[in-house]
């Protein structure tokens, strides 16, 4: 039987609930099928390409999220994921370079921005990543991940005034997450801020043993 575009196309969205719902061998099987009738495919090949991935098979990712970007045109999702990929694999100008292009054609993503900045901070390139983060503040003021990773690397820059500020945005962001206050809580004591920091890190273990009674719940 010979399936049209919406078939195959079809098969591919119950791959991706499946794949959402953590069941990846169907997941994998929806993408095979659709794959066996359209090998261009371009979704079944990005999403079997991330599926790959997130199960070590690192290479044939690789060759298929490839294979994804060429029949996309660059679509940023795809060359996003292929970062991520080489990121992984320990490829980091790979992976910045795909970042980059990525970020070129969708330059309003936060995350975008986010992940970018992360990859050119593993590069050793932290001036870069700073002024990718600050962007992406100014995109998503209260975007919590990237006030934290903003505040932390004001710090590595020697920018406390600034680190304690930006951690102190995060927090009030996301106030129940107790990696901010730890982060908060290391800003103010690198400044010799002792009793704030002290005040911090011990909500951090408030929010920490509350999280562990719930678990036993």
């Amino acid at each position: 039987m010979t399936m049209n575009t919406n078939d195959l196309d079809t098969i591919v969205a119950e791959g991706l609930a499946l794949h959402r719902a953590g069941d990846i061998s169907a997941a994998g099987d929806s993408y095979d099928i659709v794959l066996a009738r359209d090998p261009e495919h371009f979704e079944a090949l990005h999403l079997k390409g991330v599926l790959l991935g997130q199960t070590g098979e690192q290479d044939a990712a690789l060759i298929l999220l490839d294979r994804a970007v060429s029949g996309s045109a660059g679509d940023p999702r795809v060359v996003a994921n292929r970062a991520k990929l080489r990121l992984d694999s320990g490829d980091v100008s790979g992976a910045v370079e795909d970042y980059k292009a990525a970020l070129a054609r969708s330059p309003q993503d936060p995350d975008l921005h986010f992940n970018t900045a992360g990859a050119l901070v593993m590069a050793g390139q932290l001036e870069d990543a700073r002024a990718l983060l600050e962007r992406a503040r100014e995109i998503s003021p209260d975007h919590a991940r990237v006030l934290a990773n903003l505040g932390n690397l004001y710090r590595q820059l020697g920018r406390s005034k600034d680190s304690r500020e930006t951690l102190q945005a995060a927090v009030e962001a996301a106030p129940g997450e107790p990696e901010l206050l730890h982060s908060l809580g290391i800003t103010l004591s690198e400044g010799r801020d002792y009793e704030a920091a002290g005040a911090r890190f011990r909500r951090c273990l408030l929010y920490t043993s509350d999280a562990a009674d719930d678990s036993l719940r």
